[in-house]
């Protein structure tokens, strides 16, 4: 009985520093068990998807869903990141996701606006704010608890290289890019 004991608390001890370590992997899936995998995690009952929940480091704008031109130039925080174009360092294009539940971020961002537009993103229709002045160039909207903003502050530079388009499809890219990627975390459930 104690060496049957002994047997199974080796096999136990080598089975979790397998997956520790990583080189355990999922049979046919090629990545290492993740502990949400193990607990069940969170299904959706319609589709049987799970639902993830997404933080602001989550949110980020893929360079894959970006034009070949763009290159990311810095991380600038944990939630915002930016952008320049190639051949133009001086015109940054920043992308910002800020938590903000109760939507004191972006009613200020609406208050400065000049415009609003429907954009649709990835098969949903987004209400965006829009400022375009001499000095910037700022799309908005709230969706979940987040507020996401992708800006210029050098629209002009942007207008006058004439080699990307407008400030408006330079930004407008890099948001739509992001709202897409955010897209892909459940963030209507966040407001529950």
């Amino acid at each position: 009985m104690k060496a049957r004991f002994l047997i199974l608390l080796f096999v136990a001890a080598l089975f979790t520093g397998c997956i520790e370590s990583g080189s355990f992997n999922v049979p046919g899936g090629g990545s290492s068990i993740q502990l949400p995998d193990l607990m069940g995690g969170d299904t959706d009952g319609e589709t049987g998807e799970k639902n993830i929940i997404a933080s602001t480091g989550d949110l980020t704008v893929s360079l894959k869903m970006l034009p070949s031109h763009f290159s990311s130039s810095s991380e600038t925080g944990s939630y915002s990141e930016s952008f320049t174009l190639a051949g133009l360092p001086s015109a940054r294009i920043v992308w910002r996701v800020e938590k903000d539940p109760f939507e004191k971020v972006f009613q200020k961002l609406a208050d400065d606006s000049n415009s609003q537009k429907e954009l649709l993103i990835d098969g949903v229709q987004v209400k965006v704010e829009v400022e375009n002045s001499r000095d910037i160039y700022r799309i908005s909207t709230h969706q979940g608890i987040y507020t996401f903003i992708a800006e210029t502050d050098s629209p002009e530079d942007i207008e006058n290289a004439r080699a990307y388009g407008s400030a408006a499809e330079v930004v407008g890219t890099v948001f739509e890019a992001g709202l897409e990627n955010a897209f892909a975390y459940d963030l209507e459930s966040l407001r529950n």
